[in-house]
């Protein structure tokens, strides 16, 4: 499901990215969601997945997430949340009031993870942000509701409000931001980096199913593909990349799927790059 799956495959790449460039692992974050709709919840759901698969019980790792909607932080207290809400709905009684403003909620929280899935414009302020910031080193903040005039924030404002610290990912392309004498590249959470790969593993590998395991596999392989080292290194990999990155998420999906026994095309893992290679067209004459 794209909203599903394919916008959590890709937040789950972002975090294993951002988990890289932090030094915190992905099962250590503290996750605010602003937007409890079916995006929402799918993105939860796939970076709980992550957190499961790296040995976090399910169970301790629900405890991560922060889920907001239009009446504020879900809570157990609330009437006609959809299954997903009520999956991460948090207990009233951690709070002494309830949290109905996005600014109020970090301030409570202190999450170091912002996810905007809401599709609400201008929704993380400059307050929010620099909330944010006040409260990490490197605040993950990643408006993707698109087009971009349903943005949370403006990547430029993120940079500019949280002095070049924040580790930005939008839903829509966005130019690069110079700040300070560095220029940040802003990675884009668009799905075209995670399909071809996808579908081409499940087509080498003959898969009779996706498992978890292959799009756990599938976020690792698009994360795998830029050097983050450099400051102001995208967080995800450009579009402009999506060969380059399609084919790194097709070898490892395909070795997903023989490590979870899904696959029915006889390959070894030594011969698993030869037969993704051999599966890419290529649009030259020979």
């Amino acid at each position: 499901n794209d909203d599903i799956q394919g916008t959590g495959v890709m937040m789950s790449a972002a975090m294993n990215a951002i988990a890289r460039v932090t030094g915190t692992p992905v099962t250590e974050h503290r996750y605010v969601i602003f937007g409890g709709g079916t995006a929402g919840c799918g993105v939860a759901d796939q970076i709980l997945l992550e957190m499961t698969l790296q040995g976090m019980p399910q169970e301790e790792a629900i405890k991560h997430f922060y889920l907001v909607d239009r009446y504020g932080l879900v809570t157990d207290e609330m009437t006609d949340l959809t299954a997903g809400q009520v999956k991460y709905a948090r207990r009233q009684s951690e709070f002494s009031t309830p949290l109905t403003e996005l600014a109020d909620i970090i301030e409570a929280v202190r999450p170091s993870v912002l996810i905007g899935t809401s599709g609400q414009p201008g929704k993380f302020t400059e307050t929010v942000v620099r909330k944010m910031a006040e409260y990490n080193e490197k605040p993950a903040i990643l408006p993707i509701s698109n087009p971009t005039k349903l943005c949370e924030a403006k990547a430029e404002d993120v940079i500019s409000w949280s002095e070049g610290r924040a580790l930005v990912v939008t839903g829509s392309p966005s130019q690069p931001v110079t700040y300070q004498g560095t220029t940040y590249v802003i990675g884009q959470a668009n799905n075209a980096l995670l399909y071809p790969g996808l579908g081409l593993g499940i087509v080498v590998a003959k898969a009779k199913t996706v498992t978890d395991g292959m799009l756990s596999a599938a976020a690792h392989g698009i994360v795998s593909l830029q050097d983050l080292s450099k400051k102001g290194a995208p967080i995800l990999p450009p579009v402009k990349y999506v060969r380059e990155a399609s084919r790194l998420v097709a070898k490892a999906v395909v070795k997903a799927a023989i490590q979870d026994g899904v696959a029915t095309a006889q390959i070894a893992d030594a011969d698993i790059d030869t037969a993704v290679e051999a599966a890419v067209w290529t649009p030259t004459y020979r």
